[in-house]
């Protein structure tokens, strides 16, 4: 058991950072439209 959460932790560790910034890509024009008005 402690094997696999050590793997789950390395894989969440390695996908939140990418996870973030493309959630971040996807609102950046959501954000601009915003400031627009």
């Amino acid at each position: 058991m402690a094997n696999e959460l050590q793997v789950l932790e390395l894989k969440v560790e390695k996908i939140t950072p990418a996870s973030i910034v493309s959630n971040v890509d996807k609102l950046e024009p959501f954000i601009e439209k915003v400031k627009e008005k």
